[in-house]
């Protein structure tokens, strides 16, 4: 479905070149670079391709794409391994999100900034606020999968402060939802949290 998805978008990007019309090529590529880092698949190709988004919509003053576009770097270097690149993307994204008044991305942002810090074993004292705003956001919108993603980072956070009860309880609910939805990439990333645990407390059954 993903690689489905990412077809029509290439398609959509070649057709929007061929009228010219830079709204169309930055909206396709952006849609594109998302599709793709879902997939993580994170080739220079996926670079390059968020990298010509952001610009385009630099070029139209597009701050709402434009945040979108920075959070689809901001995981291409959370996922390569560049934290410090990363968390300097998350934050021109917010200056974008707060200046432009973009409460939905300032919701994604929330929880690229608590993931970014979780992975990289940064001070974790931000992290419950913002993951908070987030989830109460995207409860509020009815959005799924954004209250599950959450669930998992609050997973990830009791997990790294020993609260082992706590982080089966997030990542199984995570878990839940995410199945629900057919979301294998979570599914996934929270039967790995749970693994993680039972690793530390030697409940492996």
């Amino acid at each position: 479905q993903q690689q489905a998805s990412a077809a029509l978008f290439k398609e959509g990007y070649a057709l929007a070149q061929q009228l010219g019309s830079r709204v169309l090529m930055a909206h396709a590529l952006t849609s594109l670079a998302h599709v793709l880092v879902y997939e993580g698949e994170y080739t220079p190709e996926l670079r390059g391709y968020i990298e010509a988004s952001i610009e385009l919509c630099r070029q139209l003053n597009d701050s709402h794409g434009l945040a979108q576009a920075l959070l689809n770097l901001s995981t291409f270097h959370t996922q390569t391994g560049d934290y410090a690149a990363a968390m300097r993307v998350v934050g021109e994204a917010e200056q974008v999100a707060a200046a432009n008044e973009l409460r939905p991305d300032q919701a994604w942002i929330d929880a690229a900034w608590s993931e970014v810090t979780l992975v990289a074993g940064e001070e974790l004292s931000g992290v419950p606020a913002r993951l908070q705003r987030a989830f109460a956001y995207f409860e509020e919108a009815g959005y799924s999968e954004g209250m599950f993603i959450v669930r998992h980072h609050f997973g990830e956070l009791a997990r790294r402060q020993g609260r082992w009860e706590e982080a089966v309880s997030e990542f199984a609910a995570s878990h839940s939802a995410a199945t629900a939805a057919g979301d294998q990439r979570m599914m996934a990333r929270a039967l790995a949290g749970m693994g993680r645990v039972a690793l530390v407390t030697g409940d492996l059954e």
